[in-house]
């Protein structure tokens, strides 16, 4: 008998969830193209830490955890507070690890050969038939393969073909910054911080802040503000006006959130609306398949999306070696991505919107329901001692 044709496999998009694809694909003796939008691999901001639990998982499958583990550091538990700094609950990190995004890309590239990558390839649509599936580019040229696997992020040009669906604002814009030198050193000293992370609440916006690394030596932050789509950067066009808006809705918080908002200076101040998707249904199988947030987009703030994404690449990985052909391990996979992924994206949309209700009673309702809800955990956790 002669050996199984492995299908070669063409990957749009060299984010953590393609990349996680790519290696773990290559690692098999799969044919592989990877195509990527930007221009080089730091081309925009690569955003904040990613904290590892079950993506470690994945990532200890393709040789690359132990090499996570040497460059980033354990993750402390998250603490959510109210503006005077009391602790309303505590998650603890269950072991997980943390890393700055940019570093984990880093070593995600390392593991896929370069002459898989191609960069500066924005793919545009794709054509299926019984023989395989053509890729076209917005250059004219296109490439043959057998499986398309968009892993374009929440805009996906490749979603938009095969599901037709829109972009849903969940009524959240994040504004962000960055602290160093002396600013970071004594926020890293303050209270709230001196575990690793905090999330603050008020009915007047949120501030989260976590570090890039082990030393703190560098701290991101950021403040979600309830608004209408395109409001924060229709009212304050002027940087400098968004500074003082974010230090009246903040100021009078507890340390180092007030720190946070005076040493930034305003151009440095970066604005992001939040938006998903609705969950997606799985399809019967084919030569397109969807992965990370190209398939379950989801807001930040239950810190799934990348872990989630390196899971996807797995199980894609698993499905193709197992399945009989392309269209059924498509199907395999869309399956079971979707029981996975789509309650999370429901889950992640409704902590967003409760995060960052703007009504004191509502505010205090959901302050109440966290602090009950840490008191029970709490005490399971002494009953477990």
């Amino acid at each position: 008998m002669s050996p199984r044709r492995l299908p070669k496999v063409l990957i749009v998009g060299a984010g953590l969830g393609g990349l996680t694809l790519a290696a773990a694909l290559e690692q098999r003796g799969y044919e592989i193209e990877v195509f990527e939008r930007d221009a080089a691999p730091e081309s925009r901001d690569q955003g904040f830490v990613v904290n590892l639990e079950t993506g470690l998982a994945a990532l200890d499958r393709i040789g690359l955890a132990d090499a996570v583990r040497r460059t980033g550091f354990a993750t402390a538990g998250l603490k959510i507070l109210n503006s005077s700094g009391k602790v309303l609950i505590e998650f603890p990190s269950h072991d997980a690890f943390s890393i700055a995004r940019p570093t984990l890309r880093r070593l995600l590239l390392s593991a896929v050969s370069e002459s898989s990558i191609l960069l500066g390839a924005r793919a545009q649509r794709y054509a299926e038939d019984d023989r395989g599936v053509t890729l076209y580019f917005d250059d004219g040229s296109s490439v043959r393969g057998d499986l398309v696997v968009a892993c374009d992020g929440v805009r996906s040009a490749l979603r938009r073909q095969r599901v037709g669906d829109a972009l849903i604002y969940v009524g959240v814009t994040i504004v962000g910054g960055e602290a160093s030198g002396d600013t970071a050193a004594a926020a890293a000293s303050s209270k709230a911080f001196s575990e690793g992370k905090f999330m603050t609440l008020t009915p007047r916006g949120s501030c989260y802040s976590t570090p890039l690394g082990a030393m703190q030596d560098r701290i991101r932050w950021s403040v979600g503000i309830a608004a209408i789509e395109g409001e924060i950067d229709r009212q304050f066009p002027d940087r400098g006006a968004l500074k003082e808006e974010l230090l009246r809705r903040l100021g009078d918080c507890h340390d180092p959130v007030p720190r946070y908002l005076e040493a930034i200076a305003p151009e440095e101040l970066n604005i992001r609306q939040v938006y998903d998707r609705e969950p997606l249904d799985p399809g019967p199988g084919g030569r397109m398949t969807l992965l990370g947030d190209a398939a379950h987009p989801m807001t930040p703030y239950r810190g799934l999306g990348a872990n989630l994404a390196m899971l996807d690449a797995l199980d894609l990985a698993d499905a193709l070696d197992t399945a009989g052909d392309v269209n059924s391990a498509v199907a395999v996979y869309e399956r079971k991505i979707c029981r996975r992924g789509n309650s999370a994206q429901v889950m992640s949309r409704q902590v967003a919107r409760a995060m960052h209700w703007d009504e004191a009673f509502m505010c205090s309702l959901r302050d109440l329901q966290l602090r009950v809800g840490g008191a029970v955990a709490g005490l399971f956790r002494n009953i477990r001692r």
